[in-house]
């Protein structure tokens, strides 16, 4: 789960000192560097476009943003206590026990901050005195890029040793008065014992057993994810190359992990499903498929199904689409007679469209970390996302019963479409701007920024003084997704050295498994990772071993990503930590069984949906082959 809801707003946070300050400016830096980002790339279409010629920079600017951006928003993330934690452990323990236990995943924070930021300034440091130039088209100094690195890793680094020191006070006040000291403190031992024994196999001849006894240790009790990965990435690259090297490995490959031009889509997909969602849009969207489809039967519950899938193409999030819709359409359709359980089963699996419909923040990330198209991507999303809403629909009117409210007038639905309309072009022309070859899939997320901005200001949904609030929740959720993308590629370089995926493969081979069965094992294994992990960390974390052994078995790279992306969809209903189900219990406050009785039709709905992708994979791959992507 996360540490905090990413649907919500960020709250203003308390600024009790220098450090808490200069996070919070540091994370202002890069919201604004992110809006200017957007605002280039714009640029480049423009001159593209209407004025016959490219620039020479854009690209190259663009993609040294991320680097900034990345680890500027670090030190706001932990300012704001939003990284991703798998905190299922935590949260049924005692004070005490969660203390000890939050204050030791501090420890892991400031450890992989400081020995980042440590080296990011040597390395600095030497590119300067040598002077480096980037091999990018315009020949940056690398020292002008690798200094957003080690200023935002420096603010990090103090922001968790200040969080640290916080989090000891607290144990002391809460240790004299609590009765739970010795069990506190045999949970701090346990965590302690595991790393070690799993530091020792690394360290010995099981370097891979080790690494994952470390990784699933430090994440079954509360470190965040991002620290999770790097220490066990770093552990990792000790035993392979020793002391002398391992440190430099670990800061290069965070470096050029987010020196990306593809991942700069998830940071401005971010941003504009935020700036589209504080301008009212969701609300829109559901009056507009009330208007339209209210009267039929069932209608409010197609109603909230459509706008479920139509803002998913706009924000991309599932999390943020079963919290906007999900806040309007459940007392809605509660207070019109709708069994409740169905309602709370409707939006958490109408929420999950939001990573199948395009664009999709998984969609990039498998594209980041497989090199397969995003372009490809997206388009082999649209045709298994419109039969997943359709069969959503038709479930929605068969278990609806007799539901249905008065036909609006005329002159109701052309003024509700005439705002709803707004909304509506978004994903329009991300689809349409794809398909035609206007843009790439990061152009067209600045392209969707700058539409949003543009629109919500005119419109005055948004005001200007509300953009520092809007970037500031962009940049809790961007920058935890990216602190998550250099800490997995840490721990994946690792396996790729230790040839885990080529000793897997022959694994396989010496057992003699049919393709299929390979298959069947891996979306078993996908489907218990979903019960516990969030979608982001079962990408990042298992992609660099399962993508290549897909791939040695002659399996389809774009239909395995979407079948991946149908079972990541699942995951994120299927308990124990469905973060979609959260969502919808935080907007409730429903007991989570009912929401799970509920949500259980849909999950079947939906292994439906993931069969026919299995045994029609032109579901999935027909549409990007017409725009000419070869499989």
């Amino acid at each position: 789960m996360l540490s905090g809801d990413i649907a919500s707003d960020a709250e203003a946070p308390v600024q009790k000192g220098i450090v808490d300050r200069l996070s919070v400016w540091s994370g202002a830096l890069a919201g604004w560097l992110m809006l200017a980002v957007a605002g280039c790339i714009g640029w480049e279409i423009f001159t593209r476009a209407f004025l016959g010629r490219a620039t020479v920079w854009v690209y190259d600017v663009s993609t040294y943003g991320l680097v900034w951006f990345t680890f500027l928003s670090g030190a706001y993330v932990i300012r704001m206590k939003r990284h991703l934690a798998v905190d299922l452990y935590i949260q049924g323990r005692r004070p005490l026990t969660g203390q000890i236990l939050e204050t030791l995943g501090l420890v892991a924070v400031v450890l992989v901050t400081g020995v980042l930021f440590w080296f990011s300034a040597a390395a600095m440091w030497g590119a300067f005195s040598r002077g480096e130039l980037e091999p990018t088209i315009i020949s940056t100094p690398s020292w002008m890029i690798q200094a957003g690195m080690v200023l935002g890793l420096a603010i990090s680094f103090l922001q968790a040793t200040l969080e640290l020191g916080r989090s000891c006070v607290d144990i002391r006040q809460i240790f004299a008065e609590s009765d739970e000291q010795k069990s506190a403190l045999a949970h701090g031992l346990v965590v302690l014992a595991i790393t070690a024994g799993g530091l020792g196999l690394i360290f010995s001849d099981w370097v891979a057993l080790g690494l994952l006894v470390v990784l699933l240790g430090l994440l079954f009790f509360g470190v965040p994810v991002f620290a999770a990965l790097a220490l066990s990435g770093i552990a990792g690259l000790y035993s392979i190359f020793g002391p002398e090297l391992a440190f430099v490995q670990a800061e290069q490959i965070s470096y050029k992990a987010v020196f990306s031009n593809t991942l700069l889509a998830v940071p401005l997909y971010i941003l504009a499903g935020n700036i589209l969602q504080a301008g009212r849009v969701g609300p829109e969207l559901y009056s507009f498929a009330s208007v339209w489809f209210g009267h039929i039967r069932g209608g409010h519950a197609v109603a909230t199904v459509l706008a479920c899938g139509i803002f998913a193409a706009i924000s991309g999030s599932s999390v943020a689409t079963a919290a906007t819709i999900g806040a309007m359409a459940i007392p809605e359709m509660i207070r019109r007679g709708y069994d409740e359980r169905f309602v709370l089963g409707l939006v958490a699996a109408g929420g999950t469209l939001g990573i199948l419909i395009p664009p999709s923040t998984p969609m990039i990330l498998y594209s980041g970390i497989t090199d397969e198209s995003t372009g490809a991507m997206f388009m082999g999303g649209v045709v298994p996302g419109a039969l997943l809403l359709l069969i959503f629909c038709a479930y929605a009117i068969f278990a609806s019963g007799a539901q249905r409210s008065e036909k609006a007038t005329w002159s109701e639905t052309l003024a509700i479409t005439r705002q709803a309309i707004w909304g509506l072009l978004a994903p329009v022309i991300v689809l349409v701007g794809i398909y035609t070859g206007v843009f790439t899939p990061t152009e067209a997320a600045a392209v969707v920024v700058i539409y949003a901005l543009v629109v919500s200001l005119l419109r005055r949904t948004v005001r200007l003084n509300e953009l520092p609030r809007i970037l500031a929740d962009g940049v809790l959720v961007g920058g935890m997704i990216m602190a998550i993308i250099y800490g997995a590629l840490i721990l994946g370089t690792v396996t790729t050295l230790l040839q885990v995926p080529q000793q897997l493969q022959a694994l396989i081979e010496q057992a003699e498994l049919s393709r299929w069965v390979v298959f069947a094992i891996v979306a078993v294994f996908y489907m218990i990772l979903g019960m516990f992990l969030e979608v982001v960390s079962i990408l990042l974390i298992t992609l660099p071993i399962i993508y290549p052994l897909m791939k040695s078995m002659d399996f389809n790279g774009i239909w395995f990503g979407i079948v991946l992306v149908v079972l990541m969809e699942m995951a994120l209903i299927t308990p124990p930590v469905g973060l979609n189900l959260f969502t919808v219990q935080g907007v409730t406050r429903a007991p989570l069984r009912r929401i799970i009785a509920g949500v259980t039709p849909f999950l079947i709905l939906m292994f439906g949906v993931f069969m026919m992708l299995i045994y029609i994979e032109g579901l999935s791959t027909w549409l990007p082959s017409t725009m000419g992507f070869n499989f």
